[in-house]
């Protein structure tokens, strides 16, 4: 069989192939015009219903099977059993305070991964020997599909919405899913909200989660740099009104207060800038 690309198949993706018995597939990267006497479009499995609602088949949840059989089939051991899997280094310029996030996961026991640094078999083993898994919601998070079944799972959403992605693939297999509000993403783009910029903070909800008696106070100094950045991208200085209510549990601040036109979004608008104080204070 050959399948025409796009790109070069990168090392993880031909892993995937050899996981799920796919070997003897050829890919290649189609570059120019090309002529093929045949083409199969093979049908749909994951789609998007007009309401909305994301939709799997049974195809398609057997092939996750799979992939999470063969996890669990060629396990080795590696004594983590709680994982927190992070975007901070990934990229950072459009999230801050996702290092606030892993300093409280990592008291709490978990081991923190950047999955991007780790082969696909690699993360397929992490994830056969998890008991506890813990993200925000995005591709990350996804991975709580090759999860082991009953299998404790955190999950705090970027901002005010989850991506209806997860909310599909939270239902493939039997998991205890948390969701748990500690975010205070004001600030996103209006038209494209799952690109940011977010801001993450250790939230009093994510505390009584895990029973820790404790009261988060927030840092006006990184929050300010937020509003900015959010300026510098996307021109929104208008705080989203979901999160008004407890606000002000967290920053003696208005949310209104839009005088963010300062030199200071400016010198945001260098990418490298961007990235260099988000890293800091992230």
């Amino acid at each position: 069989v050959f399948i025409p690309l796009y790109l070069e198949p990168d090392s993880n993706f031909r892993e995937l192939l050899h996981v799920i018995g796919a070997d003897q597939v050829k890919l290649k990267a189609v570059n120019n015009i090309c002529r093929f006497r045949n083409i199969i479009l093979p049908d749909e499995c994951f789609w998007r219903e007009e309401d909305g609602t994301r939709v799997f088949t049974g195809e398609y949840m057997s092939l996750i099977d799979k992939v999470r059989d063969y996890g669990m089939a060629h396990f080795s051991e590696t004594g983590d059993k709680k994982l927190y899997f992070t975007y901070r280094k990934f990229p950072a310029y459009r999230t801050i305070g996702e290092r606030k996030l892993e300093r409280f996961f990592s008291k709490m026991g978990y081991r923190i991964i950047s999955p991007e640094e780790y082969t696909f078999s690699e993360q397929l083993n992490m994830l056969a020997g998890c008991e506890e898994f813990a993200s925000t919601v995005g591709s990350a998070a996804h991975n709580i599909i090759f999860l082991r079944d009953r299998t404790k799972v955190f999950l705090i959403p970027r901002a005010d919405f989850i991506t209806e992605y997860q909310l599909a693939l939270d239902q493939i297999h039997d998991l205890d899913i948390t969701y748990i509000d500690s975010s205070l993403s004001l600030y996103v783009s209006r038209e494209r909200s799952w690109e940011g910029p977010f801001y993450y903070i250790v939230s009093n909800n994510l505390y009584k989660c895990f029973n820790q008696n404790r009261v988060y106070r927030g840092n006006r100094f990184d929050f300010l740099v937020y509003r900015h950045l959010a300026f510098a991208l996307t021109g929104v200085s208008t705080a989203s009104g979901y999160y008004r209510k407890v606000y002000s549990e967290y920053l003696f601040m208005s949310p209104d207060w839009t005088g963010c036109r300062s030199w200071l979004v400016k010198l945001l608008k260098k990418r490298r800038v961007r990235k260099w104080i988000t890293a800091l204070l992230g």
